[in-house]
């Protein structure tokens, strides 16, 4: 293997180690795509590699960071073309990107030192090392910018949180040892009695509500709806009423995947069935096979419809209104969840965000662990249609 060859290896290693996904045939496509473009030009071989290995445009500005700093030496053509060795030790640029903590993630990959691995019995959980100040932060932190190990225990403490809906009193009620008598079943066991009337209590039964979820997997959605995916498979796996669906360019059920104990297990059996992530989105057309084909099905028993999305439709239908009023007048209560609404100034000015404001019975940001843990105290304190003063729920 030549020299060229082991840094480009080593060039996509610290790409994954910041996250993103690059499978060895896209090692071989960068190679190829070096030895045919040359490595005279500094430009030609960063076009070269971000063609190979960049499959969506949220990851170019973390690949170009990596790219400035992996290859840092001004000289590098020369060398290249001379002795195929870059030199990676180099002065950082002081306008960082900002996926700069993924950045200093990835680049530490080659200099790690490996330890020996910790013994089960030591090993410590990593959220309970952190202080309170330090929790808070990472409460608050927004997704987008965690690292990856961040990020994965992000996942982790979403998929053990409440569910976002109240449960709700069911007309049965539940034999219990003790609480109110229930006469009727007291007076129906009593020939069943010798010489003694004993008391049936009862108390009321209760059930969470259906909750269905309908999310973004669109190129700006994919970090959020990632993280949301943890939290929906960990209230699958505890309530038997969850259904999950996933649009980009298609409308895909990905609830049966979503049963699975071991929430890793689960997203991947999700990449199995899913073809489009990181895609375009064509969100009304998705909405509207939805309303065709499920609605009926499972918008029913005081059904919360959690829509994930930004509201950026890249192919919106003339009767895109109709579409999502028709969801509505199904749903019990309809809940749109929006990364964007963490901005002071976001405004819906999109034809297709104007409509989901009008017809969402809230209107919710969804771009942090605070903001997924305080899910169900906001729906429970705003239950009506969103007014001007309420648009913007969370801060």
């Amino acid at each position: 293997m030549t020299v060229l060859a082991a840094n480009v290896i080593e060039f996509a290693r610290a790409l994954r180690k910041g996250g993103m996904r690059i499978p060895p045939e896209r090692v071989s496509l960068a190679l190829a795509a070096l030895e045919r473009v040359g490595v005279e030009r500094r430009e030609d071989v960063h076009a070269a590699l971000s063609a190979s290995l960049v499959d969506g445009r949220e990851h170019q500005p973390f690949f170009d960071g990596v790219f400035q700093m992996f290859w840092a030496d001004p000289q590098l053509v020369e060398r290249l073309r001379l002795r195929l060795a870059p030199v990676v030790a180099g002065k950082r640029n002081r306008q960082e990107p900002p996926a700069q903590n993924r950045i200093r993630v990835a680049m530490s990959a080659r200099t790690r030192t490996v330890k020996a691995p910790r013994k089960e019995s030591e090993a410590v959980d990593p959220d309970m090392r952190m202080t309170a100040s330090s929790k808070q932060q990472f409460q608050r932190a927004d997704f987008e910018t965690m690292t990856p190990s961040e990020l994965r225990l992000a996942q982790k403490l979403a998929s053990e949180l409440p569910p976002p809906v109240e449960p709700i009193r069911l007309r049965r009620n539940v034999t219990t040892a003790a609480g109110r008598i229930d006469l009727h079943r007291t007076l129906r066991n009593a020939p069943r009695s010798v010489g003694s009337l004993e008391p049936v209590h009862a108390a009321p039964q209760e059930a969470y509500p259906p909750i269905v979820a309908l999310v973004d997997i669109s190129g700006s959605m994919e970090r959020y709806t990632r993280v949301l995916l943890y939290y929906l498979q960990g209230l699958a796996r505890r309530h038997k009423k969850v259904k999950v669906f996933t649009f980009g360019t298609v409308l895909t059920d990905v609830s049966r995947a979503l049963l699975d104990a071991d929430a890793d297990v689960a997203m991947q059996g999700i990449d199995r069935r899913v073809n489009d992530w990181r895609g375009g989105t064509r969100l009304s057309e998705s909405l509207l096979q939805f309303s065709t084909v499920w609605a009926k099905r499972v918008l029913s028993g005081r059904a919360t419809l959690l829509l994930v999305t930004d509201g950026l439709d890249g192919e919106s239908r003339s009767d895109f209104g109709d579409v999502v009023a028709a969801l509505r007048r199904r749903a019990h209560r309809m809940v749109w969840l929006n990364p964007l609404l963490r901005f002071d100034g976001f405004e819906p000015l999109a034809p297709g965000v104007k409509v989901l404001a009008k017809n969402a019975d809230a209107m919710l940001p969804i771009h942090n662990l605070r903001s997924l843990h305080d899910l169900q105290q906001a729906l429970r304190r705003y239950q009506g249609r969103p007014t001007a003063s309420t648009q913007r729920l969370l801060s």
